[in-house]
């Protein structure tokens, strides 16, 4: 019986008192709402980081669709990079362009860009100058603005411009230590210095360094330095020939070699250069430009707006200047206003433009030679370039644009000395019928 009533003992429930059983059911609770509270922080934690990254997932998106917009002007650009925007068949300005693919990602997405004239340049300059909005939308409904600046020059916007910066056998051509280039400057080749020349205006250049002689000094690049630029073509190998468009807007086109003496009273005499009976035109009625079928020898006074193109090579008898740019408002003059003269003169050959003689020569014209003659002279040149004439003063006024850069002296002393002023009326007045050269494209940013 004692053991029985052990082993009862021993298995009889607890009794908890009746005062406690409410204590521990409100322990319970409370645990049960602390954790019912962690587990909708979390929850809460959770949707937040969502909703997070769900927004820089969109924003991201937005952001590269904006930029798929520009990059789609960039292709235009480089594709027809002699063409203004409004001439590309894609409509007129202002103009709109959509599309909704961002390219190299697969992502889905819609940008619209719109090109406009920039409003604060010339509406009648031949320079073209664009304001390019690109606007991405995600689609979580996300805009973000991306914004690009364009510019489309002529060959008449460089001081100095070439393709080749060396001689047909390769030795380089450099700028020395007397040159001041005081426009700027656009090469497809290498830069060559020798000690310190000066840059007033950007350069810019396709290759990706510069050729200091003997590890030189370098250069002052005042107006900045670009490298990996696009390449010009001269040769309108992916445009259009710009011999051949002159030619077909010519209101003069001869065929043969002939002189061309310019005059002060707006005309222009023509003569086969082997004798004849001089013809004479007024300037205004050639609806601005001469084509010669061969070379064309020219002189003169220049009063009007014209462009000379020849199929073979122009030779500068003598020189040949602007009727507004003469006296006391000479380029070179301290008080020189550029506003007084509105003259201009291009001179455009296939092969080289060469100035003959020894005598100083001052030439006020953009000029551009689109190939590479061959032979000991090419680009533009001298004839008298290896002769010790005492270096007598080559001024030029204007710009110049060559295949390949001529010489017209040496820093031994031998030909011609450089006097270089750039015309920077060309900036958006080039002479008639003047190429495009290549966009510019600046000023990238993000507004929003």
């Amino acid at each position: 019986m004692k053991t029985s009533s052990l082993i009862k003992s021993a298995v009889a429930p607890v009794q908890v008192p009746r005062h406690a059983r409410g204590s521990i059911l409100g322990v319970v609770l409370i645990l049960l709402l602390v954790f019912t509270m962690i587990g909708l922080g979390l929850l809460s934690l959770s949707s937040y980081n969502g909703l997070a990254a769900g927004k820089a997932a969109s924003d991201a998106q937005a952001f590269w669709t904006a930029d798929a917009g520009i990059q789609r002007v960039r292709a235009l650009a480089s594709k027809n990079n002699t063409v203004p925007f409004e001439n590309m068949g894609l409509g007129s300005l202002p103009m709109t362009l959509t599309g909704n693919t961002l390219a190299g990602s697969g992502t889905p997405g819609a940008y619209t860009v719109k090109i406009i004239s920039d409003p604060a340049w010339p509406s009648g300059s031949v320079v073209k100058k664009y304001i390019i909005t690109s606007t991405g939308l995600s689609q979580g409904g996300v805009t973000r603005v991306i914004t690009l600046r364009a510019e489309l020059w002529t060959f008449a916007n460089y001081m100095h411009a070439s393709h080749f910066e060396q001689t047909p056998d390769g030795t380089p051509i450099y700028f020395a230590s007397n040159d001041v280039v005081d426009g700027p400057v656009y090469v497809n080749g290498r830069i060559n210095i020798w000690s310190t020349p000066t840059f007033l205006q950007m350069v810019r250049s396709a290759a990706s360094s510069v050729n200091y002689m003997n590890g030189g000094t370098v250069a002052v690049f005042k107006g900045g330095l670009g490298l990996n630029a696009p390449a010009l073509d001269f040769q309108g190998l992916n445009s259009i020939d710009p011999i051949a468009s002159v030619k077909g807007k010519a209101g003069l086109a001869l065929s043969g070699n002939y002189n061309l003496v310019f005059a002060s009273n707006g005309t222009v005499s023509y003569t086969p250069a082997g004798g004849g009976v001089p013809q004479t035109r007024n300037l205004t009625s050639l609806n601005g430009a001469i084509y010669i079928n061969g070379n064309a020898y020219v002189q003169g006074v220049v009063n009007g707006m014209t462009t000379v193109a020849a199929e073979n090579s122009i030779y500068i008898r003598s020189s040949i200047t602007y009727a507004g740019a003469a006296g006391t408002n000479d380029p070179w003059n301290s008080n020189f206003k550029p506003a007084n003269v509105d003259d201009a003169l291009g001179l455009m050959a296939r092969q080289r433009v060469e100035v003959m003689g020894a005598a100083p020569v001052a030439i006020h014209a953009a000029i551009m030679v689109t190939d590479d003659a061959g032979g000991s002279n090419w680009g533009f040149n001298t004839t008298n370039k290896t002769a010790n004439i005492g270096q007598p003063k080559l001024s030029v006024y204007g710009s110049i644009s060559q295949y390949r850069r001529g010489v017209v002296g040496y820093v031994s002393g031998q030909g011609f000395a450089k006097n270089y002023k750039f015309d920077s009326r060309l900036t958006n007045a080039p002479p008639p019928w003047w190429p495009y050269s290549t966009y510019l494209l600046t000023n990238w940013y993000q507004s929003k």
